[in-house]
C-alpha cells in the first residue's frame, strides 16, 4: 500500500500527521467522522491524545480535514457529521433487536460469544441494513450451533431475504473456539477493512471470559494498533450469561452426536453460488472451525478506493 506523504515505510511511520489523515480517509469511505480518541485508537503509530489533538488542529488549519461537534472528517464532508448522528439512532434500534434475539440464542448451550459486527465504525449501521452477528461456538459444535441459531431465526422470521433486509438478523459468520485466531480470514497486514471490522466488534454476550480470550487470540492484530483500547459495553447492552450445566448435559445427550450429520445436511442445502466460492477462501470459508458465508467480499474494492482517495491528498 502506498502512503500519501512518504514512499519510505520507515519514514512514513514517523509522520503522525500522515498517519492521522490515512486513518480518517479510510473511515471517510463509510461516511464516518472520528473523535480525537477514535483517531488515536485506530492509528497504526504509537502516539497520545495531546499529540493527535495538536496534529488534527494543524490539519484543520491546512484545510485537509474539518472539525464539527468534536468530529473530524476530510475537508468538504460536513454532511457526514449528521449522517453519523442518524446512524447512531439506527444502530441503537438494531442493537435492541439483536439483544432480544441473543436472549434466545444464549439457550443454545454451545454458544460462547456473540458480537454485533457493525459497518466500519462503532454504532455505524444504515437504516435499511440487516444486523450481522459474529458467533463463537464450543469445540466440535460449530455446525450444531449454526443449525439451531438459523432455525430459531427462521421460526421467528428474522432472517434477511433478497428484498427484505431491514432489521433482520444475518447469521453468516461462525467460528469455533479452536479458531478464534482470525489469521485464516485476514488477508495479511494490509487487509485494512478486516482490521477495522475486527476492532469494532461489539460483544453483547460472553460466556465466562470468552471475549477476553478472543482478543488475546488475536494479539497480532491488536499489536499493530499500539494505542488500541477495548471499550466496555454498558450492562444495558449485554445479555447475562446462561450457564446451566444440567441443561447443557441434556442437549449433549440429545444432539451432541449429530454434529457430522447436521454438517452434511447444511452443506446439502447450501446455495450453489456459495459452494462455488469455497475454494477461493475469500468471502466464503466452510470448515469444522470456520463458517463464513459472505457472498460479496469487497475488501479489495475498498482497498482500491482507499488508495485512490489518499493519492489525491497532499500534506
Amino acid at each position: 500500500m502506498r502512503g500519501i506523504y512518504m514512499e519510505n515505510n520507515n519514514e512514513k511511520q514517523k509522520n503522525l500527521r500522515g498517519a492521522i489523515v490515512e486513518t480518517i480517509a479510510f473511515f471517510d469511505l463509510f461516511s464516518f467522522p472520528l473523535t480525537v480518541n477514535e483517531v488515536l485508537k485506530y492509528l497504526k503509530l504509537k502516539s497520545n491524545y495531546v499529540d493527535v489533538s495538536d496534529k488534527l488542529q494543524v490539519l484543520v488549519e491546512k484545510k485537509i480535514v474539518e472539525r464539527k461537534g468534536g468530529l473530524f472528517y476530510l475537508y468538504g464532508k460536513e454532511e457526514y457529521v449528521q449522517e453519523r448522528k442518524k446512524r447512531y439512532n439506527y444502530s441503537d434500534r438494531k442493537l435492541k433487536i439483536a439483544l432480544k434475539m441473543t436472549t434466545l440464542f444464549r439457550f443454545i448451550p454451545w454458544i460462547r460469544l456473540i458480537c454485533v459486527a457493525n459497518l466500519i465504525g462503532r454504532d455505524n449501521l444504515r437504516d435499511k441494513s440487516d444486523i450481522d452477528l459474529f458467533i463463537v461456538s464450543d469445540k466440535n459444535r460449530l455446525w450444531l450451533t449454526r443449525f439451531f441459531a438459523v432455525m430459531l431465526a427462521k421460526l421467528l422470521n428474522v432472517r434477511p431475504q433478497k428484498n427484505d433486509t431491514k432489521d433482520k438478523i444475518c447469521l453468516s459468520f461462525f467460528v469455533s473456539v479452536e479458531q478464534m485466531d482470525m489469521s485464516l480470514v485476514r488477508k495479511g497486514e494490509n487487509d485494512i477493512y478486516f482490521n477495522y471490522w475486527f476492532l469494532n466488534l461489539a460483544p453483547i454476550y460472553s460466556r465466562g471470559n470468552s471475549f477476553t480470550e478472543f482478543i488475546e487470540s488475536n494479539k497480532k492484530i491488536i499489536d499493530e494498533f499500539p494505542n488500541y483500547f477495548t471499550q466496555d459495553i454498558s450492562a444495558k447492552r449485554k445479555i447475562k450469561e446462561f450457564n446451566n450445566n444440567f441443561y447443557k448435559r441434556n442437549w449433549e445427550v440429545l444432539f451432541g452426536g449429530l454434529e457430522k450429520t447436521i454438517k452434511k445436511l447444511q452443506l446439502k442445502i447450501m446455495p450453489e453460488n456459495l459452494l462455488r466460492l469455497i475454494p477461493e477462501k475469500k468471502g466464503v470459508i466452510v470448515s469444522d472451525k470456520i463458517i463464513k458465508l459472505h457472498l460479496e467480499d469487497k475488501r479489495e474494492e475498498f482497498l482500491k478506493k482507499y488508495n485512490e482517495s489518499i493519492s489525491k491528498i497532499t500534506i
